[in-house]
């Protein structure tokens, strides 16, 4: 009988990678000094008001803002510079340990998954694409917020949107089996993709989606209103991220049918 046994950890290359390099960054980020830290964050972190400010040099005129308010808006957006390569580069920071742990878990988690169906450079493409999507999202929420939006959870969100394409077709581990045999992971993760039709009516899948949908809205919620967690949660970030992933995910797979599409 051949050893049939898998390694303990079986990650794609590119998620290995970019795990690395967000522990990394956050790494040196962890090192520098306070001011440091709100420099990379003015020159990295996606902040809303700048692309309000660029349309408008008089957006933040009707913001009610104090003292303190005021001289962090001057920080962040005072040069009036647009900053575009900030709605990639946010997502390479994080406000601490337990956020960039986090984020990598679920991306080795979900991400694996996609990363095995796309080549490379079709998933890290797949990524600046989710990632883009979610300060998008968020901007369009609050246009005229002055806080930096950092973090990769866009990205991982993103990832489980686009495995929702996949994971709960039938011969799928998630999915119902109607008497089909379930295939293997490397079977299951090459399965055509399924249709947005066809997702959408699928009970299990829409299962996980509300039941995502629900706890990103409460953890906003409390870490607004009670001051959980490390800060303010953009989950609005993760919505669009999420909802990129599902929606554009035909575009970048390669293992679907003329039946999968849409």
């Amino acid at each position: 009988m051949s050893d049939q046994r898998q390694p303990i950890f079986n990650v794609p290359n590119v998620i290995v990678a970019l795990v690395a390099v967000f522990m990394v960054i956050f790494y040196l980020q962890s090192q520098m000094d306070e001011m440091a830290q709100m420099d990379l964050l003015r020159r990295l972190a996606f902040v809303p008001a700048r692309i309000s400010l660029w349309f408008d040099p008089n957006a933040l005129a009707s913001v009610d803002m104090d003292a303190d308010m005021q001289s962090l808006a001057g920080f962040f957006v005072g040069d009036g510079a647009l900053m575009p390569w900030t709605v990639l580069t946010y997502a390479f920071l994080h406000g601490s340990w337990t956020h960039v742990l986090l984020n990598c878990l679920w991306l080795m988690s979900f991400g694996a998954a996609v990363a095995r169906r796309f080549d490379m450079v079709r998933f890290l493409v797949f990524c600046a694409v989710t990632a883009v999507a979610g300060v998008l999202m968020h901007f369009l929420v609050h246009p005229k917020t002055i806080e930096p939006v950092i973090g990769a959870s866009a990205i991982v969100s993103g990832c489980m949107g686009a495995s929702m394409r996949f994971a709960f077709s039938p011969g799928a581990p998630l999915g119902d089996s109607n008497g089909l045999r379930v295939l293997s992971r490397d079977g299951a993760y090459h399965l055509p993709s399924a249709s947005i039709k066809s997702v959408l009516g699928n009970t299990r899948a829409m299962t996980f989606f509300m039941v995502w949908f629900v706890l990103n809205l409460l953890i906003g919620i409390a870490s607004t209103v009670f001051g959980f967690g490390d800060g303010p949660i953009a989950w609005e970030a993760h919505i669009g991220g999420f909802l990129a992933g599902f929606l554009l995910f035909a575009l970048f797979d390669t293992h679907h049918s003329s039946a999968s599409k849409g």
